[in-house]
């Protein structure tokens, strides 16, 4: 809503001049940058010329997924001018390392493949969009991640003091307490599953 353009942060990497087009026309419009979270990998577009949006319908946003839910991925995957459309099935919804600043955050895993051009992209459950199409596993076939609508909604709230601020990370690092003898060196009950390890403190201001 508003005017404006989501996609990833990476997508618009060292830019020096960024250009948009609507699919089915020829015309070019000049487009900004209004905010980028290089931690999230999103970023906000801003079109010069605003006739760029006429007859344009924002699209909407619903909230998480369910495991086995069927969404369908949007995008231009390894270019092409017509829009490719490819379903998958959320098979994971977890905290996990973004390629793009290497900080973790919530991530959905689906079974569709997500190439070079699906970046940016809807990924729709129904008429709502759910996620934006980021990443793939470079070490899998047919695995890739979307992120989900929390990060995006938190970094939507993030710039509307016109700064972004971003997710402040974990000052620890941690490891859970799986390993019986490990359990009884620092006498957590043997029974129980709860509890992790901190064994590591990062100070700072």
């Amino acid at each position: 809503e508003g005017n404006k353009i989501i996609t990833n942060a990476h997508v618009v990497e060292y830019q020096t001049f960024i250009q948009v087009r609507k699919t089915g026309t020829v015309k070019y419009y000049t487009a900004d940058i209004g905010f980028v979270s290089n931690q999230a990998d999103l970023a906000l577009l801003t079109v010069r010329d605003e006739s760029f949006f006429d007859n344009v319908i924002p699209l909407s946003f619903g909230s998480l997924p369910a495991i086995q839910d069927e969404v369908l991925i949007v995008g231009y995957p390894i270019g092409g001018d017509d829009i490719s459309y490819s379903l998958g099935i959320v098979s994971r919804i977890e905290v996990a390392s973004y390629a793009h600043s290497l900080e973790e955050n919530l991530l959905i895993q689906v079974d569709a493949a997500i190439n070079p051009g699906n970046s940016g992209g809807p990924a729709f459950l129904g008429t709502e969009v759910i996620g934006i199409a980021t990443q793939a596993h470079l070490s899998a076939e047919n695995l890739g991640y979307i992120i989900p609508e929390p990060v995006i909604k938190q970094f939507l709230v993030d710039i509307k003091d016109g700064e972004v601020n971003g997710v402040p990370n974990t000052p620890f690092r941690h490891q859970p307490l799986n390993n019986p003898m490990l359990r009884n060196y620092f006498k957590v009950d043997e029974n129980s599953d709860k509890g992790v390890l901190i064994y590591s403190i990062m100070y700072g201001d």
